[in-house]
């Protein structure tokens, strides 16, 4: 580009009054030196000499209007730009406060206090995170959505939970999850699922370090509470908190998950931050007294089963796998359905687990998590877990050290000794979410658009979810202030008003029936009832026992429901219709889906025994007998159903067992040696 040769200056034009006014004239530049003309000297201005020659003002420029600023400081003006900043400057700390707070949530206003409070806080947070989420979308003008290393295994949960539901041996119970436990069930894998996206797209790299530092608060508060419970002082000193394993993680095995995730983040604060040397020593020791929570439950168990600490009561490991294996074996693909390993258990326990002193227990969870998924989501929930097992190990080859390798890692090796918990669930879920941005992953990813109608589904999935999950806590709160009050009538109505919130549960149907069938006993303990008391009577029965009959609907497969059943129909022989007939019936059920329970047996002989017939009831504690053959009680049933049919010499011989199995001071024993003597002099 040729370079431009600067105009030649004129001399300034003078604006003479009178005189003609001259146009600005620009010279073309010469094509050559020789070319140039010599310029002619300008003519002298005439001026008069009352004149004065002023030079030409340049003009005024436009007046500014200032913006008035504010004492306070300059005002804050709501733009796109703004109100993207604070929905995700909110979903981030969200995310922080809520790794503090959920570990140690808990609250006694629900029939169960930490499990379902810690679900419920976390659908809490996941819906308002995606509201902002939604927010923040709308401020842009579009839905970016970064995809992370592990969304297909956790896609694959999603969509095996949601095949074995279908399938499920107790769809209502695989939907919402069972009474007391809750997770598995399709609910609440999808309040996980939802939370893992919300942290793969919105958290940051620096939130994630103060993410890690508000576990370690959570897990010293967790540990601080633990410490003066395990020396017998009730820091909140309520009847449910007496007690030297009370925590607010739930469970002594899920403090010492939290215990050691706090440790080993607060080790990597020392090795990876550059702190001074007091917050290093500060780390260190806090590190140090995090791991007295695990040494002082399992180290030593014997000196700390001496010392009166409660161990948690765990299935062992033989039966775990008995009862997985066989339940696989029956369902192998999608297995009997999440939440549903308490029917297993009943179904394909071993006989010989009636030897082991926890044989009156009916189990709803196996010793590890993965027998879990074998059991209840068959082999496509073992293909997709292996699947994230497989990525997680490759993904800690280079990572190793980082936030999600400790949490992630932590839980994965926690699932061989314990099941899932709602602490446990949620920190694999943070890890997994939070990996990509410890690997730089999403810088390689980027972010996509994601489509409106896919985001806005979303967002619904999610409120309708929570919707029913706070429908679901709404009534649990009147379940629990019902079994609170001890008023008969208040309870009914709160139950009544449970049911009305959320009739799903087959749990408030049984408590439910349980109330109407005591208040018709207290109305018809009195001596001379009216006739409406009367009616009454009647109404409450069959109320009792069309609740019973609705609670074996909803959980066909749950022997307790059937057992339940089966006694209240017993209570009502001589009093309603069919009784006996519906009774037996019900007792059937109870055996045909807890065959090895010697329990069950005998209760279902006592119906027998209770109606005359005492061949059929020898029959049942025979049963009973043979399937623990070291119950005292059995042997002096089935003693005393000899005797009324006349077999003297087998009730004296199933009398004296019973002695020698209990001691003087076993309730019953006197009783029994009476009987013994007169049977003895009979025969004599």
């Amino acid at each position: 580009m040729p370079e431009e040769k600067p105009t030649k200056f004129t001399g300034w034009k003078l604006n003479v009054p009178g005189a003609p006014q001259e146009k600005p004239t620009v010279q073309e530049p010469p094509t050559s030196p020789e070319e140039t003309p010599q310029p002619e000297p300008a003519p002298e201005p005439k001026m008069e000499p009352e004149q004065k020659m002023e030079p030409e003002k340049p003009p005024e420029p436009a007046p500014v209007k200032e913006t008035p600023v504010h004492p306070s400081g300059p005002k804050f003006r709501w733009t796109g730009e703004a109100v993207w900043t604070i929905a995700d400057r909110f979903i981030n700390w969200e995310i922080v406060l809520l790794a503090f707070l959920l570990p140690i949530f808990f609250l006694p206003t629900t029939t169960e206090f930490f499990e379902f409070n810690k679900l419920s806080l976390l659908a809490v947070a996941t819906v308002l995170g995606y509201i902002a989420w939604g927010i923040k979308s709308i401020a842009k003008k579009e839905v970016v959505f970064r995809p992370s290393y592990f969304d297909f295994p956790v896609l694959g949960i999603w969509i095996v939970t949601a095949i074995s539901t279908i399938f499920s041996d107790s769809q209502v119970t695989s939907l919402i999850g069972q009474f007391g436990r809750f997770y598995p069930s399709l609910l609440t894998v999808t309040i996980y699922t939802l939370f893992y996206f919300l942290i793969g797209t919105n958290f940051s790299l620096g939130t994630l370090k103060w993410g890690g530092r508000a576990l370690i608060l959570s897990a010293a508060a967790a540990v601080a509470m633990f410490i003066p419970q395990y020396f017998g002082v009730n820091l909140l000193g309520q009847v449910w908190s007496d007690g030297r394993a009370f925590t607010p993680v739930g469970s002594p095995s899920a403090l010492v998950l939290v215990a050691v995730v706090g440790a080993l983040l607060a080790l990597r604060e020392i090795l990876s931050e550059n702190w001074p040397k007091w917050t290093k020593g500060a780390f260190g020791l806090l590190a140090f007294l995090l791991l007295t929570a695990p040494a002082a439950i399992y180290i030593p168990y014997d000196l700390a089963q001496k010392g009166g600490f409660p161990q948690e009561i765990k299935l062992d490991l033989a039966t775990s796998w008995s009862v997985s294996a066989t339940s696989f074996r029956q369902d192998p693909f999608w297995g009997s359905g999440p939440g549903t390993f308490a029917s297993d258990f009943t179904l394909y326990k071993p006989l010989n687990f009636n030897q082991s002193p926890y044989w009156s227990i009916r189990f709803d969870k196996p010793l590890s998590e993965y027998l879990l998924v074998f059991a209840e989501m068959g082999l496509l929930g073992v293909l997709v877990y292996l699947l994230l097992i497989s990525k997680f190990l490759t993904y800690a080859r280079t990572r190793w050290g980082t936030t999600p390798i400790i949490l992630g890692g932590v839980v994965l090796v926690f699932y061989l000794l314990s099941a899932a918990s709602s602490v446990s669930t949620f920190l694999l879920y943070l890890a997994l979410g939070s990996a990509d941005l410890s690997a730089n992953l999403w810088m390689a990813s980027g972010k996509k658009r994601l489509s409106w109608a896919v985001f806005a589904a979303t967002l619904i999935l999610a409120i309708a979810f929570s919707v029913g999950f706070f429908r679901l806590y709404a009534a649990d709160t009147n379940h629990r202030s019902s079994l609170n009050t001890n008023d008969a009538v208040t309870a009914y109505d709160l139950q009544r008003s449970t049911i009305q919130k959320f009739p799903w549960y087959d749990a408030y149907h049984s408590t439910l029936s349980r109330t109407n069938f005591a208040l018709a006993n207290t109305l018809a303990g009195k001596e001379s009832p009216s006739d409406e008391e009367k009616a009454q009577i009647q109404v409450l029965v069959s109320q009792a026992i069309n609740e019973a009959r609705e609670a074996t609907k909803l959980a066909p497969q749950s022997a307790t429901n059937w057992e339940n059943l089966a006694q209240l129909y017993r209570t009502l022989i001589g009093l309603a219709q069919n009784a006996e007939t519906w009774s037996a019936d019900s007792y059937q059920r109870a055996v045909a889906l807890d065959l090895f329970n010697p329990l069950l047996r005998l209760n279902f002989g006592g119906y027998y025994y209770q109606i005359g017939q005492f061949e059929s009831a020898i029959a049942q504690f025979q049963a009973a007998v043979n399937l623990k053959s070291d119950w005292a009680n059995a042997h002096y049933n089935l003693a005393v159903a000899y005797k009324e049919v006349g077999k003297i010499d087998l009730a004296i011989q199933e009398l004296e067992t019973a002695l020698k199995l209990s001691t003087p001071e076993t309730q019953g024993y006197a009783e029994a040696q009476k009987l013994l003597e007169e049977l003895k002099a009979q025969q004599q």
